[in-house]
C-alpha cells in the first residue's frame, strides 16, 4: 500500500513539473542579435547566429516578453560567458538581473562575467546608473553597460550592435468579439518594430465585454458582448410596480 502511494505521488509530481515546464517553454521569449563592444575584451556576441556557429555551441541572450527579464549567455573570445540572468547576492541596488522596460525602454539591473564570479565576487556587469546607461529604442539597444574588470560596455558600435528581433508596442483595444475573437473577449493588436516584425493580435477576456441582462425567470445574469448593465442583482429584473402578492416563486 505504501508503494502504490509513493507511486502516485511520483507521478503526480512529475505531471505537475512536465505541466510546468511546458508552461515555461511557452512564455514568449526573443533573442537578441548582434554584437557590444569593450575596449578592453573586444568584440561580445549575443546571438550564436552572428557567425553560424550554432550547430557547434548554441546560445543566445533572450528577453522575456512578458516581463522584461534577460536570460541567457553572452560570448566574449577573450573572456568567456557572461550571464544575463545572474543568482543574487547582487553587489549593490538594483537588487535583480538584468531586466527591461517595455514602456520607457530603459534597462536595469546585473549581468555577470562568468569566468571572475568566484574571484573576491567580481565581474558584474551594471546595465545602467545615475549617468548611464543601455536603452532600447525602435528595437535597437543604444548606450553603454559598466563592469570594474573591462569598463565601458558599447550597445551601439560603429561596426556592431545590439538588436531586439522584435519590439512591440502596447496592446490596443479593437472591439469585442471582432473575429476570430469570442464575444465575450476583447481583441487586442499591436505594431512591432524594427521593419519586417508583424504586428500581433490576441484575445483578452474583458469585463468591458460583459454586461447583464434580465432573463425570463427575473434573474440578473452575466451576458457576453458589450453593452449596457440593466441591473446589478435579481430584484432589479422585478418591475416596483408589482405588488408583493404578485410575484411569483
Amino acid at each position: 500500500m505504501i508503494k502504490i502511494k509513493i507511486k502516485i505521488i511520483f507521478i503526480l509530481t512529475a505531471v505537475f513539473l512536465f505541466g510546468f515546464g511546458l508552461y515555461l517553454a511557452q512564455a514568449a521569449e526573443n533573442s537578441l542579435e548582434g554584437y557590444a563592444w569593450s575596449e578592453n575584451i573586444g568584440w561580445i556576441s549575443f546571438n550564436c547566429s552572428n557567425n553560424n556557429s550554432c550547430a557547434v555551441v548554441d546560445y543566445s541572450v533572450k528577453i522575456n516578453e512578458a516581463n522584461g527579464k534577460f536570460s541567457g549567455y553572452a560570448w566574449s573570445e577573450n573572456l568567456g560567458w557572461i550571464d544575463f540572468s545572474p543568482n543574487p547576492s547582487y553587489p549593490a541596488q538594483p537588487n535583480k538581473s538584468a531586466e527591461l522596460d517595455f514602456s520607457t525602454g530603459q534597462t536595469s539591473g546585473w549581468a555577470r562575467i562568468v569566468s571572475l564570479k568566484d574571484y573576491s565576487d567580481s565581474g558584474w556587469i551594471k546595465m545602467s546608473g545615475s549617468n548611464y546607461g543601455v536603452v532600447l529604442n525602435s528595437g535597437i539597444f543604444d548606450g553603454f553597460a559598466w563592469s570594474d574588470e573591462i569598463g565601458w560596455i558599447d550597445f551601439s558600435p560603429q561596426y556592431g550592435g545590439i538588436r531586439y528581433s522584435c519590439f512591440c508596442n502596447n496592446w490596443a483595444n479593437t472591439g469585442c468579439g471582432v473575429s476570430p475573437c469570442a464575444l465575450s473577449e476583447m481583441k487586442q493588436t499591436r505594431d512591432c518594430t524594427p521593419a519586417g516584425c508583424q504586428a500581433q493580435e490576441q484575445c483578452a477576456v474583458s469585463a468591458s465585454c460583459l454586461h447583464t441582462e434580465c432573463s425570463a425567470d427575473r434573474l440578473c445574469v452575466s451576458m457576453p458582448g458589450a453593452g449596457t448593465d440593466e441591473c446589478s442583482t435579481d430584484s432589479d429584473c422585478i418591475p416596483q410596480k408589482w405588488l408583493w402578492w404578485e410575484i411569483g416563486p
